[in-house]
């Protein structure tokens, strides 16, 4: 995906968000949702401009995308911007008939996105209770062991959570010196 391609569905996004004149607190965090799944710096600031200004319309965001799945991905991405306070108003679905033939979107295929999105929206939202069934401690070992966590102390030592020290707490190795001269002369 080039950056364009990736602006030009962020740009989707943004547009869904504001297709009723207002842009949810939901909204804003689904539009964060998008640009984590485009992955890569995007301007984020000029294309909130460019899309309050009009510069950037659904017909030329659209117009940048060329094979079907980016397409597919944008009408997806703006789906979810406008399913994510749970409804859709008049607004959004003129916006959304507007999206689909712009995107050149029709069909089975189209159906069953709004279906899928529809049959999110009206479940209830049960948090995941699968995080809690996990020890925080195996957790917090498991993390030490594969070098996620580290603990930096006031006196510049490092110590690494261990569960099998006494306390909890070990003191990390010290770092070879000789070594750290090498790598930073060289």
């Amino acid at each position: 995906m080039t950056d364009q391609e990736r602006q030009a569905i962020a740009a989707i996004a943004l547009l869904a968000a504001y297709a009723d004149g207002d842009k949810s607190a939901d909204e804003r965090e689904e539009i964060d949702s998008v640009v984590a799944v485009l992955e890569g710096p995007l301007p984020m600031v000029a294309l909130h401009r460019d899309v309050l200004l009009g510069k950037t319309t659904l017909e030329s965001a659209a117009g940048q995308l060329s094979t079907r799945e980016l397409k597919q991905l944008a009408y997806e991405c703006a789906l979810g911007v406008i399913q994510a306070d749970g409804q859709r108003n008049a607004a959004e679905e003129a916006f959304l008939a507007r999206l689909a033939p712009a995107l050149g979107l029709s069909g089975e295929s189209l159906q069953a996105l709004r279906a899928g999105a529809d049959a999110l929206a009206g479940m209830p939202f049960e948090p995941d209770d699968a995080d809690e069934a996990v020890d925080p401690e195996e957790k917090a070992a498991a993390e030490v062991a594969s070098g996620k966590i580290f603990i930096g102390t006031g006196d510049s030592s490092t110590r690494a959570i261990v569960p099998s020290s006494p306390g909890g707490v070990a003191p990390a190795a010290a770092p070879d010196e000789e070594a750290l001269d090498k790598m930073i002369l060289d």
